[in-house]
């Protein structure tokens, strides 16, 4: 039995199931990388260096999630939104791993171009439209379970030209996965965040287009998780 069958995503979705449309992911980041990252014009895929399969492979990725996290993310205060149909068209899908130390168990999803051969680690192809696990495709709409942490890994750069909107997080109470219990972003408000944000997009503006297309939402937390992934 494939190991994604563990973490399934019921269809059709039950009425008050776990089973949630997919319509858009995101990558939060603090505030510092987030300056940086609009500087770059891109999302700048990294190595993996955590207890993944992928540790040991020379991939970049760039790490995006569909939760939300009531208490608050570990990773930082800035959303950067992207719509998922136009992320993974004509990319292909592979398997590889769900991380059952973190609570709740967090599966991740290799996405990547056809002409890429992923590493060993991550070789097990994946199709939604088929494999009964945690991402699916069915009757013309993309959906996921949203009992567990979503982590899709997409293996190359993201261009802000491709962004579609940000969000303005609140920062965990307690936790921070970079910078622990020196973190200043732990008791800063969204607003502030939004503020710091959006006046150097505007700054940008008279030097490049990357006001993303749905614009800034502030404090868009609607779907409560107590767990954090790397977006």
């Amino acid at each position: 039995m494939p190991e994604w069958d563990d973490y399934e995503a019921t269809l059709p979705p039950p009425a008050y199931g776990k089973t949630w449309e997919l319509k858009e992911v995101f990558t939060i980041m603090h505030v510092r990388e987030a300056v940086r990252t609009i500087d770059d014009k891109k999302i700048s895929a990294r190595l993996v260096y955590d207890e993944s399969r992928l540790n040991t492979a020379r991939l970049p990725v760039v790490w995006s999630s569909a939760n939300h996290w009531h208490r608050g993310s570990m990773y930082g205060t800035v959303g950067f939104h992207f719509k998922w149909e136009e992320l993974i068209a004509g990319k292909n899908f592979y398997w590889i791993e769900a991380i059952e130390a973190y609570n709740p168990t967090a599966f991740r999803i290799l996405i990547c171009d056809p002409a890429l051969t992923p590493p060993p680690a991550a070789s097990t192809p994946y199709d939604p439209h088929r494999d009964k696990g945690p991402l699916r495709f069915w009757n013309g709409t993309w959906y996921w379970n949203g009992t567990y942490t979503s982590e899709f890994m997409y293996a190359d750069d993201l261009s802000l030209e491709r962004l579609s909107g940000f969000s303005f997080f609140k920062h965990h109470d307690t936790l921070c996965r970079y910078e622990g219990s020196a973190c200043g972003e732990r008791a800063q408000h969204q607003s502030k965040t939004g503020a710091i944000i959006l006046a150097h997009v505007l700054a940008c503006q008279r030097r490049s287009k990357i006001l993303p297309r749905g614009g800034a939402k502030v404090g868009h937390l609607w779907r409560a998780h107590e767990t954090a992934g790397r977006a």
